[in-house]
């Protein structure tokens, strides 16, 4: 809570005395000259407290790292004294996104929330107007999760094996739902299709919200989906759970088994999401973001909230998330390469 200071009341001069009164304002104003110069002023590279935080997100609103910044914008706003805003700009697996971010001012009121489809964008597009490493300096982590594979109930599917036996029987007539070329979701389905030789059509959409609706209505047959979106409706029985993509069962899922034990150990990850300030932000600025969102990760029950939906916090400062961004850029090119995946 922000405590205004008490106004004290001015002396009025008497207008019986007009020289004494002129001679009084232009003293005041002379003291408060000086004082003002005396005043502690914000260190270089703080952010301007006046502005907002702006963190700009690739996805749709209601996505699983959607939800998971709005839950920790209110820590972060807390600590910072400012207010934290995240502004949705889908499309283009995050390229829109980003570019705005690239292009904003370096003074600490524009953040990205970047996900890894942002790292692979150079392998999917030519004409690429920045670069997802060069042109951003790390922050702090946010948040991982792994997918689930789900399949409209009426489909009558119980497990991994019995949606394999299904997209062998109806080859590309087997549409399954992805948020965009190099997604999570589709380079999940794309280990599984090269694992299991198998060639079901993707449909795209700008995000999980979108997916839900399809598979709810019948539109597609299946889809990977980040687990913390689908944990409820797979729970109220609305869509079937076959397979997740942890190393070990969700606490929230228990009975749906990892990919690794329906006998698919190379359909294993996870998305994750850091936090990232346009190239030249100053390193005063990066710390001071740094100081108010990892104590906000750490804060009592947020990390519970993320556990008992399968999300896990990704604790990372500047150096270890630039360090992590640079493995996950080389591992996720190389896989793309492998999957064939490369620019039109």
């Amino acid at each position: 809570m922000v405590v205004s200071p008490r106004r004290m009341p001015v002396p009025q001069p008497s207008p019986a005395r007009p020289r004494a009164a002129l001679h009084y304002l232009r003293r005041r104003r002379v003291v408060g000259v000086a004082l003002a110069g005396a005043l502690p002023r914000p260190a270089g590279g703080q952010p301007d407290p006046r502005r907002p935080v702006r963190v700009l997100f690739g996805f749709t609103a209601g996505s699983t790292p959607d939800v998971i910044m709005r839950m920790l914008a209110e820590g972060v706003s807390e600590r910072l004294g400012r207010p934290v805003l995240v502004e949705n700009r889908p499309g283009a697996v995050g390229a829109i996104a980003a570019e705005a971010a690239a292009r904003a001012a370096p003074d600490g009121s524009t953040l990205l929330l970047m996900p890894h489809s942002v790292l692979v964008l150079p392998a999917l597009r030519r004409d690429l107007p920045f670069d997802p490493v060069a042109d951003f300096v790390p922050v702090a982590g946010m948040a991982a999760a792994p997918l689930l594979l789900v399949a409209d109930p009426a489909l009558g599917l119980r497990s991994v094996a019995d949606f394999l036996a299904l997209a062998r029987a109806r080859g590309d007539r087997l549409a399954y739902g992805m948020s965009g070329l190099g997604a999570s979701p589709h380079l999940a389905m794309a280990l599984l299709a090269r694992t299991a030789g198998i060639a079901p059509t993707p449909v795209a959409f700008r995000g999980d919200p979108e997916i839900f609706t399809a598979l709810l209505s019948g539109q597609i047959g299946a889809a990977f989906v980040l687990a913390p979106t689908a944990v409820a409706l797979v729970r109220e029985g609305r869509l079937t759970g076959l397979g997740v993509t942890s190393g070990a069962r969700l606490p929230a899922l228990p009975e749906v088994p990892t990919m690794a034990e329906s006998g698919l150990p190379a359909v294993t990850l996870a998305s994750w999401w850091g936090l990232v300030a346009p190239r030249g932000t100053p390193e005063l600025t990066v710390a001071h973001l740094e100081a108010a969102i990892r104590p906000a990760l750490a804060a009592p029950g947020f990390a519970a909230r993320l556990h008992a939906t399968g999300a896990e916090v990704l604790d990372l400062g500047p150096a270890e998330l630039g360090a992590f961004i640079g493995r996950e850029r080389a591992r996720l090119l190389t896989l793309f390469a492998e999957l064939g995946l490369t620019p039109p």
